[in-house]
């Protein structure tokens, strides 16, 4: 039997399209832009009920309590997964730099079919606006952020290359001069007079140190390079678990990354389900649980120091220094927070690759007592007080240590 007419079902059909689309743009306006998915499945199994409902010989009163009984579950769903979204706890990292959708782990800005090299594009412009700060990113012919460099060396010049994350390319510093790449050649041009010191910044946000050896072995060798600095972090390890090391790279010029969970579109889509697996199942963000996250690990710990094993005999060959940093992230410096980074774990003690802590330099410096001055409050990149403080670390130790004589 109808209980609506078919005039009356066809306004119910139109205004509820009208108060999904409403919703959706509402979800839009306060970044929860994601919902409208989890909204669109919700209208479906409602759909799918009444549906059901229809071709069942129930009681009138009946029916109307399970409409009810529905409608409600659809209410309390609806109203926590907004009420997760604006308690923010469980945003991923680029959520929380104000993308209105999921990004996963695994396919963060570099595509699995991109080339061996990352970089970016070659004499581009972008500008980016955070809701902490605005940068300008200007890349030269090698697509980095640097000015264009001749290839041949000039008399008493001594060349040094900067590998490196976002941290070297600069995310956060609004021009290409305050980046610790430029404020250190431009502290070592002052301590060298009569040489030109020319420190290339071949940083790229979101590379690790298997794309730098690439970076470097194809496109940056032929500058000749005196030095070369290549700063880790705990990213690294990350990126190595969701990427892998030199198995990466594959015939015909491409890269291929491991893959995501088969549930990780659900996961993206509802704070719900998020909650479930971060909270109920200790997964963490690459979806491992804290053994497979141990194991992982240090395969991972494995493969990078093998990488930079690699970087050292590639200078040995083409007469350049190798000098390794282990670059700080707020949380090795923040106080009460016990060591996450197993990043210093990387080389034995006997290793013969020249390195640099720059996390004991920062702790030395108190730099967790007022961790918010060096690093940005919520994307925690350098601000302009960190990027001194690592170029000053890096212009100390290349003094001291006899790498630069």
């Amino acid at each position: 039997m109808d209980y609506f007419s078919p005039k009356i079902k066809k306004r119910l059909i139109i205004y509820s399209f009208w108060i999904f689309a409403l919703v959706n743009v509402i979800c839009a306006l306060f970044g929860l832009y994601s919902i409208f998915l989890l909204l669109l499945c919700l209208f479906g199994i409602l759909g799918i009920c009444e549906q059901c409902l229809e071709r069942l010989k129930i009681n009138k009163n009946t029916i109307l309590n399970i409409r009810l009984f529905v409608l409600l579950g659809f209410g309390i769903v609806l109203i926590a997964e907004i009420s997760l979204r604006f308690d923010s706890t469980l945003d991923s990292y680029m959520e929380k730099m104000g993308s209105l959708f999921y990004i996963s782990p695994y396919h963060h800005q570099i595509k699995p079919s991109k080339s061996w090299i990352h970089n970016r594009k070659p004499n581009s412009e972008k500008h980016q606006s955070q809701t902490e700060y605005e940068y300008e990113i200007i890349s030269n012919d090698e697509g980095l952020r640097d000015i264009n460099h001749p290839v041949n060396k000039k008399k008493n010049e001594i060349r040094i290359i900067a590998l490196g994350d976002s941290f070297t390319e600069g995310i956060g510093v609004r021009d290409l001069k305050n980046t610790w790449v430029k404020i250190l050649e431009h502290n070592l041009e002052n301590r060298f007079a009569g040489k030109t010191i020319t420190i290339f910044n071949a940083g790229v946000s979101s590379s690790d140190p298997f794309f730098e050896f690439v970076l470097l072995k194809q496109k940056l060798l032929k500058y000749n390079p005196d030095i070369v600095l290549i700063c880790i972090n705990q990213s690294d390890i990350y990126e190595t678990i969701v990427r892998g090391g030199y198995e990466r790279f594959i015939e015909n010029n491409t890269v291929k990354f491991n893959t995501a969970p088969w549930f990780e579109p659900v996961f993206g889509m509802s704070y719900l389900v998020r909650l479930f697996f971060v909270k109920i199942l200790n997964l963490d963000w690459m979806f491992l649980t804290s053994i497979e996250r141990i194991n992982e690990t240090e395969l991972a710990i494995s493969k990078i120091g093998q990488c930079i094993d690699d970087l050292q005999m590639l200078g040995d060959e083409n007469g350049f220094k190798t000098v390794m940093i282990i670059q700080p992230v707020s949380e090795d410096l923040e106080i009460n927070v016990k060591g996450k980074s197993n990043i210093k774990n990387v080389f034995p003690v006997n290793s013969s690759v020249l390195t640099l802590d720059m996390i004991n330099f920062f702790k030395s410096n108190n730099v967790g007592c007022d961790i918010d001055d060096f690093f940005w409050p919520i994307d925690r990149h350098f601000t302009k007080k960190g990027n001194l403080l690592f170029a000053f670390g890096v212009e100390e130790y290349l003094m001291k240590s006899g790498v630069l004589e």
